[in-house]
């Protein structure tokens, strides 16, 4: 009798193990994508993706699942297998239609990185998209330069909300910091701030450090048709405020002895800008952001965005670099950005013939150090 009940308990217990087993590998399958959100290359040996592909939601996961190895103990102490019923509970597991939506942008594959392409600093999502300072030391000088008017500021708010970490300055304008761009007060070189705006080389100490003594050997170069790039510019001059607007008859009517002094002056500064940067530092590797390529459509500017993410990425070892562009606000509009105009109108007549002349000359030279990357559209 009693090793009749023993028999009975016996078959007892092991049903109950292959059910819970059942249950535990059912969780741990619906969950998987929940713990699972590092994403550090794309297996593509076989060109399986075309250059421009995008990859759809399943193909993600199954890179990741490609990725996982559960004997790798350095991988699995990053990529956990919760146990749970796949269904969003109060212990805040997710269901895989939850964490797909909550975790992941669509990933492109340029012509350049077809074959394996670095995406992790592109797919993590934040929930609260905050803003925040890093740690101290938590990442290298990485200056973002540009001439004065490209737009260095909308960029920092760009970078700001799409990363969740402050840009920094050489100039600490408390103007900006009062407008909410924290960053701006902080020592450039403490590492709490992702990048730097800097307009010169020689703008004053912290420029001449960036450039000649620490020599940055990753740089950010943000240009703009310099035509525009010379109206905004004067425009907050002349108005004092970075959002202030300034008609062409305006210029012509009360301001053009001062204007045309100021754009003799710009022309040939306009390309030192970016020539003296390279004399000095950048020899690693510099990125060339254009400011149209940014304003013309939201999918561009994304791109562009994750451009600028893998170039501090790379200057701080291949760090991970968080990107979320829904935390940008509609449009990509912040502080200190002027109204846009859909079309840029020809403000050529505000250039006289001997600028024009000067202008194109000065862009020709520029063109050749950057390897003829400038546009057409740049010159007269």
């Amino acid at each position: 009798m009693i090793r009749f009940l023993k028999l009975i308990f016996e078959q007892i217990v092991f049903a109950a193990v292959v059910v819970t087993c059942a249950y535990t590998l059912h969780g741990a399958k619906k969950t998987f994508t929940a713990r699972f959100s590092n994403i550090t290359s794309i297996d593509n040996p076989e060109n399986e993706f075309e250059p421009g592909h995008i990859l759809t939601q399943e193909e993600i996961i199954d890179q990741e699942m490609k990725n996982f190895d559960p004997n790798n103990r350095n991988m699995s102490a990053n990529f956990v297998i919760e146990i749970g019923d796949g269904d969003e509970s109060d212990d805040g597991i997710m269901s895989e239609e939850e964490v797909i939506d909550d975790k992941y942008k669509t990933i492109y594959v340029e012509e350049d990185e077809a074959d394996v392409l670095n995406v992790t600093s592109f797919t993590e999502r934040r929930r609260n998209c905050l803003v925040k300072k890093a740690e101290k030391a938590e990442y290298v000088a990485v200056p973002l330069l540009s001439f004065p008017g490209c737009g260095n500021t909308w960029t920092r708010y760009l970078i700001e909300h799409s990363t969740g970490i402050f840009t920094g300055s050489v100039y600490h304008d408390n103007g900006l910091w009062k407008g909410g761009y924290e960053g701006e007060l902080e020592d450039p070189f403490d590492g709490n701030t992702i990048v730097q705006k800097v307009h010169r080389v020689r703008s004053n100490e912290f420029s001449g450090k960036m450039f000649r003594d620490y020599k940055a050997p990753y740089c950010l170069f943000l240009m703009r048709d310099p035509k525009y790039a010379f109206k905004s510019e004067f425009t907050r001059f002349t108005t004092k405020n970075h959002k202030g607007e300034l008609t062409n008859q305006e210029i012509i009517d009360k301001h053009w002895g001062n204007w045309t002094s100021r754009v003799d002056q710009w022309i040939p500064a306009y390309s030192d800008t970016y020539k003296l940067a390279l004399q000095y530092a950048c020899r690693t590797n510099y990125h060339i952001v254009f400011f149209e390529n940014m304003k013309h459509s939201p999918e561009q500017l994304e791109l562009e965005l994750q451009k600028i993410a893998r170039l501090v990425s790379e200057a701080n070892e291949d760090k991970h670099i968080p990107f979320d562009v829904s935390c940008l606000e509609e449009g990509g509009e912040g502080n200190y950005k002027r109204k846009h105009v859909k079309d840029h109108p020809d403000i050529s007549f505000l250039f006289t013939d001997a600028q024009k002349s000067k202008m194109n000359q000065n862009l020709a030279v520029l063109n050749k150090t950057l390897k003829g990357l400038i546009p057409d559209a740049y010159f007269f």
